[in-house]
């Protein structure tokens, strides 16, 4: 049996929301599908070469989806009892990117990229510029992306999950 925890992004949702009194008008993009990425084993982000969101991603993964499901990473031989069993252990930053056309009648609202079931970190990048970073590991991550994108236009969403150890937990 698979189990799809790691590199995996069960609900990715572009979300536009306003508030009037009480009541909350909510639209919703589904950003499922084809995204172009990139595996980043060296960990550049971090390091003083160029980063990724500067550049278009050459490779393609279908969302939602695991690294498991592309053999990405090592065969895992192993099987394990006290944890979920990897096929492929990819335990590095993976990098996501797509153009995504921001609707106009989402002018004057919140702009709320969602992201479920990530593990550890996640950073968004709208065009060339870092827009935040989330470090839950259990609750979803949720990126404002309000004053990065302009409603009627279309921009580059980057964006970079990193699985590798983070905290002595």
């Amino acid at each position: 049996m698979k189990h799809k925890i790691k590199h995996y992004m069960a609900a990715l949702l572009l979300t536009s929301m306003v508030w009037s009194g009480h009541a909350q008008e909510k639209n919703e993009m589904d950003l499922s599908g084809e995204w172009a990425f990139q595996t980043d084993v060296m960990d550049f982000r971090r390091g003083s070469l160029s980063p990724r969101y500067n550049h278009k991603l050459q490779e393609v993964i279908t969302l939602p989806g695991i690294t498991d499901d592309y053999k990405i990473g090592y065969e895992n031989p192993y099987s394990y009892v006290d944890r979920l069993t990897r096929l492929y252990e990819y335990m590095s930053p993976a990098w996501y990117q797509r153009d995504i056309e921001i609707p106009a009648s989402w002018a004057g609202k919140r702009i709320v990229l969602y992201l479920e079931r990530t593990h550890w970190l996640s950073s968004v990048w709208v065009d060339t510029k870092e827009v935040s970073r989330c470090d839950y590991i259990s609750v979803p991550h949720r990126h404002d992306l309000t004053p990065f994108l302009t409603p009627g236009k279309t921009h580059r969403i980057t964006i970079c999950i990193d699985n590798g150890f983070q905290y002595d937990t």
